[in-house]
């Protein structure tokens, strides 16, 4: 049996399994704040059994690619994102 990086012996197997991954129902969302609106994605996979809120202010923003791979990885495994970003345009 091959050793593992962490030293473990593993089993050798075939190629990987294709995993179904869950629907996703995507929506943008506006939420007003004191005298601003902030712009936010919701990610709801199918069967989700929590959210995890991203809130986003300086040096970075919802839309950022690795901010939204992590929230894919957390969507693929079963949890509804929000990412948020707390500052406007203005």
């Amino acid at each position: 049996m091959p050793v593992g990086a962490c030293g473990r012996r593993r089993a050798v197997t075939g190629p990987r399994e294709s995993r179904s991954r869950p629907a996703h129902a995507e929506h943008p969302v506006r939420i007003p704040a004191a005298a601003v609106t902030l712009d936010g994605d919701l990610v709801v996979p199918d069967g989700a059994r929590a959210i995890i809120l991203f809130a986003h202010g300086s040096g970075s923003s919802r839309l950022s690619p690795r901010n939204r791979l992590v929230a894919a990885v957390l969507q693929n495994a079963g949890f509804a994102t929000l990412l948020m970003d707390l500052l406007t345009r203005e």
